[in-house]
């Protein structure tokens, strides 16, 4: 049996710009033209986490391993600014109103804890097959903001709120494997992600899970390595843009993303 342990600097930059648009082509609608509203956020966050694992070899053939992460905490620094504008029939020009400008928004983030178990088959030494699953409980995330601002500590038990009634438990299962031809290395992989959301809620009615395939091929030659992979990732998004009072509907989109990366690694060994 091995054991091992690792310690991990966390950090993350996240920035997203929205714009919705709404159009009146057919001119129904009274003295409207067109509206657009705009929305931009900016994140950054830091942290730190702690990673254990064990991998037991009980013959040649088989090895069965198990890690766990324990939930980490980064601080999260977010701005935001947003911007609607209007045109109108009856007006040469368009109404424009923007938010005003914010300190930066600052809280401590939680994530929750990660268990993974994975086996994996060694076939006559010229391949292995793998698999492998991970386990994470999304819906015990939790947000917290410091000091005695009764307004954010409103907020952050609003989101913990939410988030416990929005989030379930998701897991990921990943099967896999490699062959050996000589010098060469060829690969092959898939990963399924269950939806974190719980079911018919913040989700349009759509399945929010994920699918993910990827296939490589290696070259060895002591003392360098060469890897190159292709990975396709699919999923679905849901967006609406803001919440209208009843009995008015509320518009959403339901969006198919696709993501393909092409990694290339070199290395020597010394």
């Amino acid at each position: 049996m091995h054991l091992g342990a690792s310690f991990s600097i966390l950090s993350a930059s996240y920035d997203r710009f929205t714009s919705f648009t709404e159009l009146d082509e057919a001119d129904s609608i009274f003295d409207f033209k067109s509206l657009r509203y705009n929305q931009n956020i900016y994140t950054v966050a830091d942290g730190f986490e702690w990673k254990f694992g064990a991998v037991f070899k009980p013959n040649n053939s088989l090895r069965m391993g198990f890690s766990y992460v324990p939930a980490s905490r980064m601080t999260v620094v977010e701005d935001f600014q947003t911007d609607l504008e209007a045109n109108f029939d009856s007006m040469p020009t368009y109404g424009y109103a923007s938010s005003p400008v914010f300190a930066p928004f600052e809280y401590k983030f939680r994530r929750p804890a990660r268990t993974s178990v994975g086996i994996a088959v060694v076939v006559s030494r010229k391949g292995l097959i793998s698999a492998a699953y991970d386990y994470m409980s999304f819906q015990r995330m939790r947000v917290r903001t410091e000091g005695l601002d009764a307004a954010t500590a409103d907020w952050a038990r609003g989101v913990n709120s939410d988030v416990n009634s929005l989030f379930m438990s998701s897991g990921t299962f990943r099967l896999g494997g490699e062959g050996l031809l000589g010098p060469y290395a060829f690969r092959f992989g898939m990963a399924y992600t269950s939806s974190p959301f719980v079911s018919g809620l913040n989700t349009g009615g759509g399945n929010r899970a994920q699918m993910e395939t990827s296939c490589g091929i290696g070259y060895r030659k002591d003392p360098f390595m060469l890897d190159v992979c292709l990975s396709n990732r699919s999923w679905n998004i849901y967006r609406q843009p803001y919440n209208l009072s009843s009995p008015l509907p509320n518009f959403g989109t339901d969006i198919r993303q696709y993501r393909t990366d092409l990694l290339l690694s070199l290395g020597m060994r010394f």
